[in-house]
C-alpha cells in the first residue's frame, strides 16, 4: 500500500481513495502515456515536428529553390526528460518536482520556437534579418539545440 502524503488524521480522499504517493505516481503515469499518444498522433507522413524519434525535417522552399532541414521540438516524455519519475519516497518526489519544472519551461520554449518558425515559413522571410529577429526572440542567447538546424540554398 502507497505512503501517505499527509498525516492519517487529516482524512485527505479524492473520491473516497485516500491520496498516496503511490495513487500520484500512477496518475502521473498515465498522464505521460496520454502525452506521448499525443505526440504520436501529430505525426504527418514521416516527420514529426514535437517527437524526439522523429529524424529531422526537410522543407523544400520555392522561393530560393532550395530547403530547410528543421530539427523537431520533442514535446514527448523523452524529450522533456520525464522518463523513470518517482514519488515513492521524498528525495524522489523532489526530484521529480524540479525535473517536471525544468519539463514545462522546456516545452514552453519549444513552442515558442515553432511559433517563430511558423510565422517565418508563412511569410517566407529567411532574410539575414528575419534570422536574426529569430534567434533575438529566443532570449537572445541564439538558437537553442534542435531550433532550426541550417538553411540550404
Amino acid at each position: 500500500m502507497g505512503v501517505s502524503l499527509v498525516s492519517p488524521l487529516a482524512k485527505i480522499s479524492i473520491d473516497g481513495t485516500r491520496i498516496s504517493r503511490l495513487n500520484l505516481s500512477s496518475d502521473i503515469q498515465r498522464a505521460f502515456s496520454l502525452i506521448n499518444k499525443l505526440v504520436s498522433n501529430s505525426q504527418f507522413r514521416n516527420g514529426n515536428f514535437i517527437s524526439s524519434s522523429s529524424p529531422n525535417i526537410r522543407i523544400h522552399t520555392t522561393r530560393f529553390g532550395g530547403k530547410l532541414d528543421i530539427a523537431p521540438q520533442a514535446l514527448d516524455t523523452n524529450g522533456l526528460n520525464l522518463l523513470g519519475l518517482s514519488l515513492l519516497d521524498s528525495k524522489s518526489a523532489n526530484k521529480a518536482s524540479v525535473r517536471i519544472e525544468a519539463a514545462a519551461n522546456k516545452a514552453a520554449q519549444r513552442i515558442n520556437s515553432l511559433e517563430t518558425l511558423q510565422r517565418a515559413i508563412n511569410n517566407l522571410n529567411f532574410t539575414p534579418e528575419a534570422l536574426n529577429s529569430l534567434t533575438s526572440e529566443l532570449n537572445g542567447s541564439g538558437l537553442p539545440s534542435g531550433t532550426l538546424v541550417n538553411i540550404i540554398s
